[in-house]
Order: structure tokens, then sequence, then C-alpha cells
């Protein structure tokens, strides 16, 4: 044990002085996942999306279109830019990129209203960015139904007399109620900046990690690396992974210090166990790697690879779209992608609350992928050592 511990000691040293030597390496690794934590959350800092343009067609002219128009300027995510006069002039704006909705009140609208006959207020959208038109239709269908329900409601009192609790139970007899939970703000900075900088974590080890044994092919000193571990396969996977794993480690930690203490990010789970379940992502990575490039030819290959592999991750993880509703051979793409694991541990962790029990699954996914990764980086080094015996034969 002890002989072994010397071996694994050496090419430990050894890989680390590699590091040292390339500065781009270890700045990447560190600084570049600090520098996009930063960047990302001062992009969605404000969390939800305020103040979109929006233009109002008014043809009524009433004090009912008119209140309308003062709800809709009282609510947050609503900023009224400007009043049009016809539906030419409205298109127009949109062309311009001047508004990004716009609400049209018909002619008539109050007198239709209290003639009891039916008539209609529409919100006119762009889906070019479906975070403000859905914004837009989450506020203008909740005003719409407030100002519904006081009409009705003003209706039924001065035909019935009655009070206004008695009159909101003919208009309401069920009361639907919602609740939003584990991201009731609807909230972008909680929602996309985690995944943001999770699959910046991942696509930067797998960027250095593919190098490992294609940049000593490249350089012809695989030979030094064997004569350093004495032969020993064990030696040369822990003392070439432990540097990368560690330093990685710090970055992931560095990471969710600024994300959850800096920029006060909620954090309703363990941040523990967060950072332990990091650390498996990050020893999966870092041993996918290490069998990409034992496998790779020279650098340029296993660089080709890693973008491969890493590119899609954030798309078919299931973030922005739900794995579920993806034809079936993405899900299968999908479960054998690292990433995918580790982000829906991740949200289950500090969005969720969710503990060790809960993220049974994603372990085991994790532990799939390290094995395999384990198990093909063993037999490409076997391999490897053969051939450089027979080149010393």
């Amino acid at each position: 044990m002890q002989n072994w511990f010397k071996k694994f000691y050496s090419v430990f040293v050894r890989e680390n002085n590699r590091i040292l030597e390339r500065k781009t390496l270890y700045g990447l690794t560190i600084f570049l996942p600090v520098i996009l934590t930063v960047i990302f959350i001062l992009i969605y800092i404000n969390g939800v999306v305020r103040d979109i343009p929006v233009a109002i067609f008014n043809e009524d002219n009433s004090n009912l279109s008119r209140l309308a128009i003062r709800q809709f300027a009282a609510t947050p995510s609503i900023k009224i830019a400007k009043y049009v006069y016809s539906l030419e002039e409205m298109k127009e704006e949109f062309r311009k990129g001047n508004i990004y909705g716009a609400i049209y009140f018909p002619k008539n609208l109050e007198r239709d209203v209290r003639k009891q006959r039916q008539t209609y207020v529409i919100l006119y959208r762009t889906n070019a960015n479906l975070i403000t038109g859905n914004t837009l239709l989450r506020d203008f269908t909740t005003i719409a139904k407030s100002l519904s329900g006081k009409v009705l409601l003003t209706k039924i009192q001065k035909q019935k007399g009655l009070k206004e609790q008695y009159a909101m139970n003919i208009i309401k007899p069920i009361v639907i109620d919602t609740d939003s939970m584990f991201n009731p703000q609807y909230s972008y900075l909680y929602f996309l900046v985690p995944g943001l900088l999770t699959v910046s974590l991942y696509m930067v080890i797998l960027v250095v990690t593919v190098l490992l044994f294609t940049s000593e092919k490249d350089h012809n000193t695989m030979k030094d690396l064997f004569d350093t571990a004495e032969n020993s396969i064990s030696a040369i996977i822990a003392g070439k992974s432990l540097p990368h794993i560690l330093l990685n480690s710090v970055t992931a930690m560095l990471t969710f210090v600024i994300t959850f203490d800096l920029f006060n990010v909620p954090m309703r789970g363990s941040l523990f166990l967060i950072l332990a379940f990091s650390f498996l992502f990050i020893i999966t990575c870092v041993f996918l790697g290490m069998a990409i490039s034992i496998l790779s030819p020279d650098q340029q290959k296993a660089t080709e690879i890693g973008l491969i592999v890493s590119t899609p991750a954030f798309i078919l993880s299931g973030l922005t779209f739900p794995v579920w509703a993806m034809p079936k051979i993405y899900s299968y793409i999908s479960a054998i992608i690292p990433y995918t694991h580790y982000l829906l541990g991740t949200v289950k962790i500090y969005m969720m609350g969710a503990g060790l029990y809960y993220l049974r699954y994603e372990i085991l996914g994790l532990s799939i992928v390290m094995v395999i990764s384990l198990v093909v980086t063993i037999v490409g080094l076997n391999k490897t050592k053969n051939i450089l015996r027979g080149q010393n034969a």
C-alpha cells in the first residue's frame, strides 16, 4: 500500500506541475466559471420581467375603458408606452420594436356591457419572446377577469339589491385558488441562473479533461507517465484525476457561495448535500473526460468529441423544455448525459429542499456513467501500456 501511495503521489505531483505550467488551464477551470457566475446573475438580477412596453388602442374612450387602462398601467409588468389610433399603426410599432404588446378596446364597449351584450377586449402580443408574451398574457387575463367580476357584481347588486358578499357568492360559487410552489415569484434568477452555472461547470470540466491523455500522446510523454507510475494503472488514474477533481470542487464551492450567499438566491435544502452531490458529479465528469481522452488519437479529435458530448447537454437536460415531452430518442440520449441527472438533483436540493432519499435515481445515473467511464479508461490505459511494451521490446 505504501508503495502504491508513492506511485500515486508521483503522478499527482507531476499532474499538478503540468497544471501550473499551463496558466490558461487553471484560469479556464477557476476564473471562467466564477466570472460567468457574476455575469449571469447580473443579467437576471431583477428576476422577473417588468415594464414591458405596451400600446393602447382605445376606440371606446368610456369610463370603463379608462378604468381598465389605469389598472393595466398599475401592473408592474406593463408599461404603457404609446397610444395608437389604428391597427396599422399598432403593427408598425411592433415592427419597429417599440412595443411587445397592445391592448384594444372596441367601440361601444361600455354601452354593450350595460345592455348585457357580449363584448371583448383584445390583447395583441408577440411570441417571438415567450417570456414577455406569457407575462403579458398572464397579467392581462388576471386584470380582465377582475374587471368582468366587478361589472357583474355591480349589475347583480343593482338588479337584486343584494349585499356585496351575497352577490359575490352568486358570481363565484366555487373560488379557484392557486399556490405556486418552490418559485412563487416566477423568478428567472432562481430558475435559470443555477442551470446556466452548472452547465458551464460541466463544459469546462470536459474541455479540460479530454486533454489529459491526448496532450501526453501529442507531446510523446506517455512513456514518462507510465514510468512515473511504475506502470500502475490505478496510480495513473488517481494521480491524474485528483488534481482536477479538487480544482473543480473549489470552483463549484466558489460558484455556490457567490450564487446563494452573495446574491441571496434561496437555498431551501442543505448546502453540504449540494456540495457532496456536486463532488460526485465532478468525479463522474473527470472520469468521462479521461475515457474520451484515452480513446482519442490526438487533442483535436478529443476536443471535437468533448464538444459533441457537452454542447447539447443544456438543451437535453429538461431545464428549458421537459424531457418527457421530447421524442423518445432524445429522452434516451438525455438519460446517458451526466449533466441531466446533476441538474435535476441540484434543482431538487436548492429549490425543493429535497434530502438524500429523493436523489437516489440521480445518484444512480451519475454512478453508472462514472463506472462505465472508469472501465473504459482502465481498458484504454492497459492497451496503451501493452503498445509501449511492444515498442520497447
